[in-house]
């Protein structure tokens, strides 16, 4: 008994590789798997990691399914980074025959064969996705997800105690998504306008960020809904990404972020800074390079604290008018959020030790840093 996939390489590799980034990408555990789902009338492939589960099918038109038996369906399982090894070595636009009988799967194109064990479906796990929905139809554009997420989510922390930082918290409210994320030393946030009056909050992962990132990039829109524990991000193409959530409640960033605002804007070329950062960064400590930042009136100057007789000091003129100030910040968080704001301009507003300090340009003021300054 025997059923037979046949794709082109080109076709195969590009679902394979948003799947297996989801896929455990170490050990042989069944996490390590993803699941292969063939009809005649659909082929989909899911991979689940415990904390993501991600189901992709291919289009009608890309691939041909057969059966010498006349199975009308067959499902198995397969090593997912084996599989996309073997796919993304194979010449680009061949043709690929998937071959499934035995508990084996033969990869057969021209002259090349290559057989893997199958699992049964039934040895993979499920994330036990319940169908009653608890937020659901919040639409957003894929794409703006994507650029959001990449904007803001290195801000992100890890590994932190308060388990509610190691995530990006999504806020629908008042027609509004807003994305924010902080590990206690920064925090960024965006706001998106949407088409959409309900209220809705959850964290998802850090580990999950880049996954969801990569999955809505290059969609028109994007279904959100959630369930229990896990929220679900469905394509018009029909792939679903699940994910996770974080138990716990999100500091009020709007608070931190509203005292930044008060302070005095100091208007400075964005890449001129960018590039000042990186070269007073360079005496800086290896581990954890700071920088002090002192601007009165129209010059902002820039040094790394350093020990010995090295220095390093740099001065950019700067559009300012209130009073003289000197900060602290660790050069490679402000450096990352200069880099980050898409403008030609950005404005440090400071608003005295007490407060973070914000970075925000002003042709974009959806989108937004706040520092939080260090002892010098």
């Amino acid at each position: 008994m025997a059923s037979t996939i046949v794709i082109s390489s080109a076709d195969l590799s590009a679902i394979l590789k948003p799947v297996c980034r989801v896929a455990k990408r170490k050990g042989s555990d069944i996490y390590s798997h993803l699941l292969l789902d063939a009809s005649a009338k659909g082929l989909t492939l899911t991979a689940n990691n415990s904390q993501q589960q991600i189901t992709l099918s291919v289009p009608h038109r890309s691939y041909t399914y057969s059966s010498d038996v006349g199975l009308s369906v067959d499902r198995y399982c397969v090593h997912a980074s084996k599989l996309e090894s073997l796919t993304n070595a194979l010449p680009l636009g061949s043709e690929v025959r998937l071959v499934h009988s035995e508990g084996k799967l033969m990869i057969v194109s021209g002259p090349s064969r290559f057989t893997l064990i199958a699992l049964p479906a039934s040895d993979y796990p499920s994330m036990g996705i319940s169908t009653e929905k608890l937020v659901d139809g919040l639409m957003v554009a894929g794409d703006e997800i994507s650029k959001s997420l990449r904007q803001i989510g290195f801000c992100a922390a890890r590994n932190d105690s308060r388990h509610f930082l190691n995530g990006v918290l999504f806020e629908f409210a008042s027609g509004r998504l807003s994305l924010a994320a902080s590990d206690g030393h920064r925090l960024g946030v965006v706001d998106l306008a949407i088409d959409c009056d309900m209220d809705a909050k959850f964290i998802v992962p850090s580990s999950c960020i880049e996954d969801v990132a990569l999955f809505c990039a290059g969609s028109s829109r994007v279904e959100i809904s959630m369930v229990s524990n896990l929220v679900s991000f469905t394509t018009p193409g029909g792939g679903v990404l699940h994910s996770t959530v974080i138990d716990g409640t999100y500091p009020n960033y709007r608070q931190l972020l509203t005292a930044a605002e008060q302070g005095v804007p100091v208007q400075v070329d964005r890449a001129d800074m960018s590039n000042a950062l990186s070269r007073v960064a360079v005496l800086g400590s290896a581990t954890n390079p700071l920088v002090r930042m002192n601007c009165c009136d129209e010059n902002l100057t820039m040094q790394s604290t350093v020990s010995g007789d090295d220095a390093a000091l740099d001065v950019l003129p700067c559009d300012y008018t209130g009073e003289p100030f000197e900060i602290g910040f660790q050069a490679n968080l402000v450096g990352e959020a200069v880099r980050a704001l898409a403008s030609d301009e950005i404005c440090v507003h400071y608003n005295g030790m007490a407060s973070g300090t914000l970075l925000r340009a002003p042709d974009f003021p959806s989108h937004s840093f706040v520092l939080m300054p260090v002892r010098l």
